[in-house]
């Protein structure tokens, strides 16, 4: 009975994971296009990646998880995970891997809405 329910855990933490990148890169893919086209002050732009990065992670846990049990030990998990692999693809994609204010702010803003 414990490994069908610590398989259910660790699927809903996967499936809330996967839903939350791939959100998480069409929101993005969004804000690139409106910035394109708009005209928009630096400090909008980084709120505007927060929100879109929250907002990832609320949706992919609405949509990813099934079992409502532990619900907020899963969105820590998901949160975390969520982080870790954004900070590590943007660090790749952009040669930087350094921890800047806005970064940590937007780590501890993601982990919150986990």
């Amino acid at each position: 009975m414990e490994k069908v329910e610590s398989k259910g855990f660790v699927l809903d933490i996967i499936r809330a994971s996967v839903f939350s990148l791939v959100i998480s890169i069409v929101l993005t893919g969004l804000l690139s296009v409106l910035i394109h086209y708009v005209t928009i002050n630096d400090k909008i732009i980084d709120a505007l990646n927060i929100t879109c990065r929250a907002l990832s992670i609320v949706i992919g846990m609405c949509i990813g998880i099934k079992d409502k049990n532990r619900g907020l030990i899963k969105g820590f998990i998901v949160s975390i995970i969520y982080v870790l692999i954004t900070f590590v693809v943007y660090g790749l994609i952009s040669s930087n891997f350094t921890f800047t204010t806005i970064k940590i702010i937007d780590s501890v803003t993601n982990v919150i809405f986990g």
